[in-house]
């Protein structure tokens, strides 16, 4: 199963202790409070391999991942600027986690 292996790539990076956390963006503020956007090696890992097997599964369909832009896969700022991408949004639910901003919910 895609997600029990996913999840063990995180526990298995976790483990090491051996994050290799980069910066991606700079700082997000809610609040007054800067909030950096990190990324570890856990995150790029399991995107690849949920990347890689959607790609393997749904050839014709153009994924877009939070994480890298390597190996063809965009990120969501780029696929917002890109006029050959059809973007499938949802708007984010009312009243659904109050402390969390709806761009930074992922799915």
């Amino acid at each position: 199963d895609l997600a029990v292996q996913a999840g063990n790539i995180i526990r298995r990076v976790h483990r090491s202790g051996q994050l290799d956390a980069v910066r991606k963006s700079p700082d997000s503020v809610y609040d007054g409070v800067h909030t950096p956007d990190l990324q570890t090696q856990a995150d790029r890992e399991a995107e690849l391999l949920i990347v890689s097997s959607l790609r393997r599964a749904f050839p014709s369909v153009a994924v877009v991942g939070e994480e890298s832009s390597e190996g063809g896969v965009a990120t969501s700022a780029e696929a917002a600027r890109s006029p050959n991408l059809d973007l499938v949004s949802w708007a984010f639910p009312e009243g659904f986690a109050a402390d969390v901003a709806a761009e930074e919910l992922v799915v």
